[in-house]
């Protein structure tokens, strides 16, 4: 890769060029948490929006741990990164049920936040 982009800054000697997926990382997720509603509205989850907007608060904290964990161990930084989705909306989901007590969702609410916080401060 480094021969077909040889003046590129996102490619290096020994790294080829993943700073050209670092940059799909950046922008792709935020288009995956985009297209999160139209997706969870043909799966028939309803109500979606709500279910969309709670996943994305979860998906931002999660990913923010996950950047944290770079420093610490690749492997499961980008395990949590991977299986981000697989937490997030089922989480959210279940959360934004009928039935579910108000108090459960702002604790789980309030325990992202601080969780995104936590980690937030440890990337600094």
């Amino acid at each position: 890769m480094t021969r077909l982009f040889p003046n590129s800054s996102q490619c290096g000697e020994y790294t080829g060029c993943l700073g050209y997926l670092v940059q799909a990382w950046e922008v792709g997720r935020w288009v995956a948490i985009v297209l999160a509603w139209p997706l969870l509205h043909l799966l028939r989850v309803r109500p979606s929006w709500p279910v969309a907007i709670l996943a994305a608060l979860f998906l931002t904290a999660i990913w923010q741990v996950a950047e944290a964990l770079l420093l610490v161990s690749l492997a499961e930084a980008f395990a949590l990164i991977i299986f981000s989705g697989v937490i997030a909306y089922p989480a959210a989901a279940w959360l934004t049920m009928p039935r579910i007590p108000p108090k459960l969702l702002i604790l789980a609410v309030a325990s992202f936040l601080a969780l995104y916080a936590c980690a937030f401060l440890l990337t600094d």
